[in-house]
């Protein structure tokens, strides 16, 4: 089990993302299962093990609706609810819209580019309509996590999403280079090329989608378009936890500070 703090935990999910498979608590939400159908005298257990709100991901996230509903009624007793936006967050990956209005009837934080660029990334395009009919209109983040899913109907519909803006042009909407970024990340060679194809051509941004998602091939074929900031993707490589990369980074950080 995660050990680290609460607020830790949420800033290294937002920020690294190799950080969200390590913060899947399956074992646990079984454990918690085997609780539950226990008598009351077991409720403090519970309470312990629901304390840091992480269990509620891991149960929406799994569509297990009888738990999350019992973190609310029974572990938080209906009035604590700070870990919303967490069990949110695992409706929206799970593709679990019943949960999805669960959350909203209960008054989460009302941030749907935030839940828009997570249906995307997997896929779920009901839940997307659901969240740009809200007012979540971020179609470049919305582009670049579909491209990292590997959801080609999806950008596309951003796209037609950004040129029926009539507050901006379609072309300075969008940015394809974020996109290439996503595919990259993702491993998506077909959708690389379906930005490269539109103007994406920055070769570095490119190669620290391809260092994120632990992608060499991808990284080799942006050196040879003339990708060249190998510390940056280095960190990248390290943030992914992707150590093959780490070290060959490092030798082309040293090969070109010889030459």
């Amino acid at each position: 089990m995660n050990t680290l703090p609460t607020e830790l935990h949420i800033y290294l999910y937002g920020f690294i993302p190799a950080w969200r498979d390590r913060c899947a608590l399956s074992d646990t939400c079984r454990h918690f299962r085997a609780l539950h159908e226990m008598a009351d005298p077991k409720l403090e257990e519970k309470k312990t093990i629901c304390s840091d709100g992480w269990q509620i991901y891991d149960a929406a996230k799994g569509g297990h609706t009888d738990l999350v509903h019992f973190f609310s009624e029974s572990v938080w007793e209906g009035g604590n609810h700070q870990y919303w936006e967490l069990g949110m967050d695992g409706a929206v990956h799970g593709g679990h819209t019943d949960l999805v209005y669960f959350f909203m009837k209960n008054d989460v934080d009302e941030k749907w580019d935030v839940w828009l660029i997570g249906a995307a990334e997997q896929g779920h395009e009901d839940l997307v309509n659901i969240f740009i009919d809200l007012g979540a209109n971020f179609w470049n983040g919305g582009m670049k996590a579909a491209a990292k899913g590997g959801h080609l109907h999806l950008v596309q519909l951003f796209i037609e999403k950004a040129a029926a803006d009539n507050r901006r042009a379609c072309d300075s909407t969008l940015d394809w280079d974020y996109g290439m970024n996503g595919a990259s990340e993702g491993g998506h060679w077909d959708l690389v090329f379906f930005f490269i194809e539109r103007g994406a051509n920055d070769w570095d941004q490119g190669m620290e989608g391809a260092s994120s998602g632990g992608h060499e091939d991808l990284i080799r074929f942006f050196i040879y378009l003339g990708a060249n900031k190998f510390q940056r993707c280095k960190l990248f490589a390290g943030w992914g936890g992707h150590e093959n990369l780490v070290l060959f980074f490092a030798d082309k950080i040293s090969e070109t500070r010889i030459k």
